[in-house]
């Protein structure tokens, strides 16, 4: 079996120092799209973290084809527990999918939270308004 033996140091955000037992290297630039320099080569890298966020999605919509509520409720919460590096539609996809557990579940309080927080970064996503009681956009309270 091998063993990697390696340590990261931040210097400043978006700038890294990799010290391994081959040498040292260092990269620049965000999570997701960096360079590397430094182990006789230069480098592009592309992580594979957008292919993974959309396979994660993928499973959630198919647990919950199977009925599998609970499954797709902590797979959710779990991608949600790394929001800071998720795309806001990414966000909204897993609040969404967590929503209808809850819908499922019968926990209309954690619905309506999920519901609340989706509408409030985008009113117009899917069908959230509608399952809130608004139209367009306008409490129904305002209406009468």
């Amino acid at each position: 079996m091998n063993f990697r033996c390696w340590r990261r140091i931040k210097i400043v955000p978006g700038v890294t120092l990799n010290l391994s037992k081959s040498g040292a290297s260092l990269s620049l630039g965000p999570r997701g799209a960096h360079y590397t320099i430094g182990h006789g080569a230069v480098a592009l890298l592309y992580c594979a973290q957008a292919r993974t966020q959309a396979r994660t999605q993928d499973r959630a919509q198919a647990l919950r084809a199977l009925g599998l509520h609970t499954a797709v409720r902590d797979l959710c919460t779990k991608a949600l527990g790394r929001a800071r590096r998720l795309a806001p539609e990414l966000i909204r996809a897993y609040r969404y999918q967590r929503a209808l557990c809850y819908e499922a579940l019968g926990h209309g309080g954690r619905l309506r939270t999920e519901l609340e927080r989706i509408f409030a970064s985008a009113p117009d996503y899917e069908d959230v308004a509608a399952r809130l009681g608004l139209e367009e956009g306008v409490p129904d309270a305002q209406h009468a």
